[in-house]
């Protein structure tokens, strides 16, 4: 019997268990990390603004923080 002539048609299915459990929280706490890593570089730069007095030097600093981290990724 084919599942087109059932009474199943327009039916959702959902996962359960500590699989589906565990995949749903990886992905949430993937999005807080980049939104809190956003937030964190952008409360960074607004300091270092502050303390250098400059936009460019401050922009300087992370960018070469930033280059650093992801040289020390590979």
């Amino acid at each position: 019997m084919p599942l087109d002539d059932s009474d199943l048609q327009g039916v959702q299915a959902a996962l359960t268990g500590t699989t589906a459990t565990n995949a749903d929280l990886q992905n949430i706490s993937q999005d807080d990390f980049v939104r809190t890593a956003v937030i964190m570089l952008v409360g960074i730069i607004i300091v270092l603004i502050v303390i250098t007095r400059s936009v460019s030097s401050s922009l300087f600093i992370i960018a070469s923080l930033l280059l650093e981290y992801l040289l020390l990724l590979q």
